[in-house]
């Protein structure tokens, strides 16, 4: 703060420095949970206690054509700061898993620019030392630190390239993120102004459900799985329906291959590499990149 010095007194000035509080948190529990579920669904109902910080962040349904209530980042402030969804601290075992919804730009217009959302860990609250819950565990990759044999998977980013729709992740946690105090975070960071807008829905932190609900449902409150449709039992793997078995699609029928593929990534129906005769002839499912 400015002051002068008049007949030998330090005499404090009129003006005062700028200054500014952020990110307050005070209290805490005595003991930490060791499960966080949160669907933001419940109207009247508090997620404060799930969360220790969101900013940005709107409450908000209908994003990328997800009905149900999601925590939205509209990315319209323009001011370079960073966007995160921080739980409060857990206590995570060996075995528990994660399971959480996201969707990356999906009005993105471009590859380009990717600002991606980072899955992070830390077991001390007192630094802001965060790593990755995953790092890139390929063939080529197999002997690196953090990667187990034969256990492949992708780092815990995502973005529009792989995150465009709506996409449920289900994640085993890693032994090393074990800890009474253990926090994760969402984060989008980046000094541009303009980041692609991004959301999480149906967020699941505890112990893990049986065969992680087989990549059919949503784990839920004591380790229960909610199965998706056409799926049933405990662990979600039994089909309600006999299975095809076959698959045939010449790419000429949308309808066809929305019901042949659960997923297609980076491709489009279309003729960017020709006719392939004597082969195929019409469209073909082109992949550029």
């Amino acid at each position: 703060q400015p002051f002068v010095i008049s007949n030998g007194l330090v005499v404090s000035g009129v003006e005062r420095a700028q200054w500014a509080l952020d990110n307050i948190l005070i209290g805490g529990a005595e003991i930490n949970p060791s499960q966080l579920v949160d669907t933001f669904d419940d109207e009247g109902t508090s997620h404060e206690e799930n969360w220790s910080f969101y900013p940005n962040a709107v409450r908000t349904a209908g994003f990328c054509g997800n009905p149900s209530f999601h925590l939205y980042w509209p990315n319209k402030k323009k001011d370079k700061t960073h966007n995160a969804l921080s739980s409060r601290e857990l206590i995570i075992q060996p075995g528990y898993m994660m399971q959480f919804k996201i969707v990356v730009g999906c009005e993105a217009t471009s590859c380009g620019d990717l600002h991606s959302v980072m899955l992070e860990y830390t077991k001390d609250a007192r630094s802001d030392s965060w790593q990755l819950v995953q790092t890139q565990c390929l063939p080529s990759s197999s002997n690196s630190i953090g990667c187990s044999p034969f256990q492949f998977h992708e780092a815990t980013i995502y973005n529009s390239v792989n995150s465009s729709s709506w996409k449920r992740i289900t994640i085993q946690l890693p032994d090393h993120v074990s800890s009474s105090a253990t926090q994760f975070r969402w984060i989008q960071k980046g000094e541009e102004t303009e980041k692609q807008s991004w959301a999480i829905d149906h967020v699941y932190i505890g112990e893990a459900c049986p065969r992680l609900c087989s990549g059919h449902g949503y784990c839920t409150t004591g380790a229960v799985c909610i199965c998706d449709e056409s799926f049933q039992g405990d662990d979600c793997s039994v089909f309600s329906h006999d299975l095809p078995s076959y698959i045939k699609d010449n790419f000429e029928s949308a309808r066809v291959t929305e019901a042949n593929w659960e997923t297609i990534q980076g491709g489009v129906i279309g003729s960017g590499c020709g006719q392939l005769a004597p082969y195929a002839h019409g469209d073909s499912l082109y992949f550029n990149g």
